[in-house]
């Protein structure tokens, strides 16, 4: 699992999702989102389901830490609001973190499987996790720009 975090001018949130998810991430950059929401609603032409599923993991968050429940879930989701730029300060998941700024149009890859991610690709759109066998391909804006950081099993 990654713990993938995404931040905008004024709002941040963080989930945790498979590596698999990266080059879905990665294309949704491709429309230029402002806006978590924009984000997420990019996302979610790829990856049918995805959006409600974040969301709906936000709002189970928040229900867990209002009523003292576990603490597990709620280092799943977690969302922000922002006064700053600064970046939520989060431990990666165990294959690794991806951030997205998307004011800065900045991807930022740590883990075992930054150094295969690519600018350009091509994926296969999914409904609720089937494939509906309709594929698309992507580039990413030369804006944007894709940062591999350290590798999360480096000590």
């Amino acid at each position: 699992m990654v713990r993938i975090v995404i931040q905008d001018y004024k709002r941040a949130i963080s989930f945790m999702g498979l590596p698999s998810l990266t080059p879905y991430l990665i294309a949704a950059c491709c429309g230029n989102p402002h806006t978590v929401d924009e984000f997420l609603a990019h996302a979610d032409l790829y990856q049918r389901g995805l959006a409600a599923q974040v969301v709906n993991g936000l709002i189970e968050a928040d229900r867990t830490r209002m009523g003292h429940a576990a603490h597990r879930l709620a280092s799943l989701a977690v969302e922000e609001v922002r006064a700053d730029s600064a970046p939520l300060d989060l431990f990666p998941g165990p294959d690794g973190m991806v951030s997205i700024y998307l004011n800065q149009k900045l991807i930022i890859v740590r883990g075992r499987f930054a150094d295969q991610l690519q600018r350009q690709g091509e994926i296969e759109i999914t409904e609720k996790g089937r494939a509906t066998g309709k594929r698309v391909t992507f580039l990413l804006p030369n804006t944007w720009q894709l940062g591999l950081g350290a590798s999360s099993t480096e000590g």
